[in-house]
Order: structure tokens, then sequence, then C-alpha cells
């Protein structure tokens, strides 16, 4: 029988529930310690290099709160918007796994492309409090924490995004492969 003990660095229901649901497609067993932990970056991130930063401070600030957890991964998730041009914006995932031995791994959730006109009234507003996908449910009466469902018509939410991305990640950490030390 194969047992995780997952340290996890956010108090938010759906990321913990997708984390949960993640390990257990893998472990027969899931332990789950979740804490609030800060990004120390905008409520909206944009770009890789700021949303990767989020995830990176989260798993960082996760470490010294699970020392008394013999964990066997610790993982924080941030989402952020990556702009292609000028009014492409897409919704993706950082998911950062750290072991025991310090090497963590990688990888991002699949995109979805959120409208422009939402992406700028948040950027009016600003990325520091306004999220787009607060836009996006003040607009279209969805949820503003899945605005995902609501644009793939219900065939992607945004749990089953971070899902696959979690158990991608997972995957590398069983590869055999070296991981990076953040």
């Amino acid at each position: 029988m194969t047992k995780a003990v997952v340290g996890v660095g956010t108090k938010s229901a759906l990321k913990v529930k997708a984390i949960q649901e993640a390990f257990a497609q893998i472990f027969d067993e899931v332990e789950i310690h979740d804490f609030d932990t800060d990004s120390g970056i905008n409520e909206q991130p944009i770009g890789n290099d700021e949303t990767l930063t989020g995830a990176i401070n989260r798993i960082n600030a996760l470490q010294p709160l699970v020392s008394d957890i013999s964990y066997t991964h610790l993982i924080a998730i941030e989402n952020g918007i990556v702009s292609v041009g000028e009014t492409l914006h897409i919704d993706l995932a950082y998911i950062l796994i750290r072991l025991p031995n310090g090497e963590s791994f990688i990888g991002t959730s699949a995109g979805v492309p959120f409208k422009h006109s939402c992406f700028e009234k948040a950027e009016n507003i600003g990325f520091d409090t306004t999220t787009v996908g607060s836009i996006i449910a003040d607009e279209y009466s969805c949820n503003s924490k899945d605005p995902h469902s609501f644009l793939t018509n219900g065939r992607c939410s945004r749990e089953s995004l971070l899902i696959q991305a979690i158990v991608s990640v997972i995957g590398q950490t069983e590869s055999g492969l070296t991981g990076m030390v953040f």
C-alpha cells in the first residue's frame, strides 16, 4: 500500500480538492495538510515570471510550516494570465512539487483564453486587488473561482485542469530524473 503525505501551500477548497483527487489517482492513501501561504505577488499574476514566482514563494513559505510532518510531497499552485500579443490572454496554473530531498518538479495546466475586454477591466481596476476571473463572473454570472467551466461550456472545469496538471508533475517525481532546486 502506498501512502502520500502532502503539505499543501493553500487553503483554497478548489485547489485542495484537486490535489486530493490527483494524488488519489496514484496513491492508495492520501493525507493532506493544508496551510495558508502568501504568494507575495498580485492577486492577479500576469506573465510566466510573476506566476511562477508566486508558486515558488508559496512552497518556500510552506517548508517551515511542515517541519513536524513526515511528508512525501509539498505542493504549491499559482494561477496566472499569460498574454500572447495584445489581445490573447491565457489563464494557466503553475504546479510546483517539492520532495523531502529538496528537489522540485514543475508543470503547467492547460490554458483557457480569457476575454480581452475582461482583462482590460481588471487591469484598469488593478491586478493587485482584482482578478480577470472576478470580472468574467460579474459579466456572465458564473463562478469567479472557476470561469473555466463557463468559458469551455462546461467541458473543462478549473479543478479538472488542475488534476491533470498535478498528475503530470507527480509523474515527473517518479520518473527517476533529477528535479530542480529553487
